[in-house]
């Protein structure tokens, strides 16, 4: 029996996705300076130290039954679990890979930006699921791009009052002006969800916009991790 696909045609839909119409590099005045985001050199293991995969890096969805590409492993600065007691801590996406599924099995990552009020409706839905998603396998990750202004930012400020706004509890990254993921995943547009394969780190599903139901989409790649072999 074929299955259907990770998300249906009118879920994609459901959630209006804004464009970031002027050029994500230029130049605007806002409130505060942008957070000064460093380069950082990841440490390209898992937690139990098995290297990165760095074959077949891109930024191709699973489709069809045709696999997708690996998440190439980003890294950033980022409040871990939003706490921001805590200080920013270094985070990379081979945080997330997990052959052996000992921690997790899907990563949920969303783009965003503080002026975005979809992204905004969209993370208040998340911290009110994310508890119920971990304990099933799924890790979260969001990754803020903009501040209040589709040219600015984020600043550290509005990160931190996005974190305040939302009670959110999810770990927080910082991207200013989307230089990491427009670059390495071609996100032009907010939100932007995506579903990674922890044990190999292939993108199961990426799209502009918001789903209609966070839960149910993440248990979609919950579902096929459960149900299938590695890709890779």
């Amino acid at each position: 029996m074929r299955r259907p696909p990770l998300i249906s045609r009118r879920d994609a839909l459901a959630g209006l996705a804004t464009s970031l119409a002027l050029p994500l590099g230029c130049a605007s005045k806002g409130p505060e300076p942008d957070f000064a985001d460093p380069d950082l050199v990841p440490r390209g293991t898992s937690l139990d130290g098995v290297p990165y995969p760095t074959d077949n890096l891109g930024r191709a969805a699973r489709a069809s039954g045709v696999r997708g590409s690996r998440i190439e492993n980003l890294a950033f600065q980022a409040f871990v679990d939003s706490n921001r007691a805590a200080g920013l801590k270094p985070v990379e996406l081979a945080d997330y890979f997990d052959p052996e599924r000992k921690r997790h099995r899907v990563l949920h990552i969303t783009a965003v930006a503080t002026w975005c009020s979809v992204c905004s409706s969209e993370s208040d839905d998340t911290v009110r699921v994310k508890d119920m998603l971990t304990k099933e396998g799924a890790a979260i990750m969001q990754i803020v791009v903009n501040g209040n202004s589709v040219t600015f930012g984020p600043s550290l400020g509005e990160v931190e009052g996005w974190i305040e706004r939302h009670d959110a509890n999810y770990t927080l990254a910082i991207d200013v002006r989307a230089r990491r993921v427009s670059s390495s995943l071609g996100i032009v547009n907010v939100p932007w969800n995506l579903l990674v394969d922890v044990r190999t780190m292939e993108i199961l599903h990426s799209q502009a916009g918001a789903p209609s139901d966070v839960a149910a989409y993440v248990r979609e790649g919950l579902r096929f991790v459960n149900e299938n072999p590695p890709s890779y």
